[in-house]
């Protein structure tokens, strides 16, 4: 089933001619000549450095120890902790006071 539509053999025969804008290749060349390049980004300097060993192992070392020393971190005994203490020792203690009384 063929269609003889006139609009169809002009879309055929159409095509665009869009000139490039006059600075536009001009712009291309300087770019190409100077090398340009984007500024990386800190997380692509961050990449490249982490990519070397030795960067690489002195990150991790940093962040063990870094976790050890707040891990680490003494914090004093609190109230209950420290007539805890105290209970357990007088309780194991053969010479308390509180022993010797009973033990007459």
């Amino acid at each position: 089933m063929k269609h003889d539509d006139p609009l169809d053999e002009l879309l055929l025969q159409w095509q665009v001619q869009t000139p490039a804008p006059t600075e536009f290749r001009r712009e291309v060349w300087g770019r190409i000549a100077a090398g340009a390049q984007p500024a990386p980004s800190w997380l692509d300097r961050m990449a490249g450095w982490l990519s070397h060993p030795a960067a690489l192992a002195a990150c991790i070392a940093a962040a063990l120890l870094a976790g050890g020393l707040t891990a680490w971190k003494p914090h004093p005994p609190s109230q209950a902790e420290n007539m805890a203490r105290e209970a357990y020792l007088q309780s194991i203690d053969p010479f308390h006071p509180s022993h010797l009384m009973a033990a007459k």
